[in-house]
């Protein structure tokens, strides 16, 4: 920047609009030079002086969140160099280029905020199940599914469990072994306990076992069955049947209890080995999910 050497009037003049309006200098955030006062009688605009205060917040401001390099910059060349966007600019196209930089734009809804969030089981040990929602939700034309009971999430209480299905309809019955995912459906809502519930829509089904990682189900070889589900209320370890004369005995959960007894006989096109696998063999569930399907 070029100086000049003025008269002595000229400095006088120069010391009185000092004193007047006490700006012989002005700081652009990081950046300080001289703001030049020019020998004429003309007073200084108070709106460029509202601009000069602007501006300086402003820059600041722009330093800290757009530039966070420029003060440190500056300061290390003694402030004499100008970013360069501001080189050549008037003070109002500056102040202009500020005020652009720090006005925050409004936070846009992302299109997963607004779509329905999806349910993800974030246990350990029944990890993967959320991939088979999709099928589920077309087995039952489900517009959604929500968990009501996780057994691994507490330890296991069956009035817990009794509690979270009573009076409940269209639930998918999921359990987990060492190897196995499989499970039924039930449609009618569970009102009674200790004897035998009907169900036209029931089905059993695989999601992943030791024979096969295609998700299949089967409907039962009967029209319409009066003994599809049978909860006992009593203290044995059996927590639940699945139809009565080819039936799926569920027991507590890490107890050998549960067992298949020639399940191929209740249900249509399957073999009661080709289930998964365990026809008359005691096994134990490690966990149990049930979710609820609303349509």
């Amino acid at each position: 920047m070029t100086h000049f050497h003025p008269s002595k009037s000229q400095q006088q003049n120069s010391k009185k609009l000092k004193k007047s309006h006490q700006y012989s200098s002005t700081n652009f955030g990081a950046f300080k030079f001289p703001l030049e006062i020019h020998t004429t009688q003309r007073k200084i605009n108070p709106e460029m002086v509202s601009s000069i205060k602007k501006l300086d917040m402003n820059h600041l401001t722009a330093d800290i969140i757009e530039q966070p390099q420029t003060a440190r910059t500056a300061e290390n060349r003694n402030g004499i160099e100008i970013e360069e966007r501001y080189k050549g600019k008037t003070l109002k196209q500056s102040t202009d280029i500020l005020n652009s930089l720090t006005k925050l734009k409004p936070r846009r809804r992302s299109r997963s905020m607004a779509s329905e969030v999806p349910i993800t089981i974030t246990t350990p040990k029944l990890k993967g199940i959320e991939m088979y929602y999709e099928v589920l939700k077309q087995w039952n034309q489900a517009q959604s599914l929500s968990i009501i009971y996780d057994s691994s999430q507490y330890p296991f209480n069956k009035n817990e469990f009794i509690h979270s299905i009573t009076n409940k309809s269209s639930l998918f019955f999921i359990f987990q072994t060492q190897s196995d995912l499989f499970g039924f459906y039930f449609g009618s809502s569970i009102s009674a306990f200790d004897k035998y519930l009907s169900d036209d829509y029931h089905f059993i089904f695989t999601l992943q076992t030791s024979l096969s990682n295609v998700p299949t189900r089967w409907f039962p070889s009967a029209k319409r069955s009066k003994y599809i589900l049978n909860i006992p209320l009593n203290s044995s370890p059996i927590l639940l049947r699945v139809n009565y004369k080819g039936c799926l005995v569920i027991g507590y959960p890490d107890t050998e209890t549960s067992e298949l007894l020639d399940i191929g006989s209740s249900y249509k096109n399957l073999k009661s080995d080709s289930f998964i696998g365990r026809n008359f063999s005691k096994f134990s569930i490690k966990n149990i999910i049930i979710l609820q399907s609303q349509n």
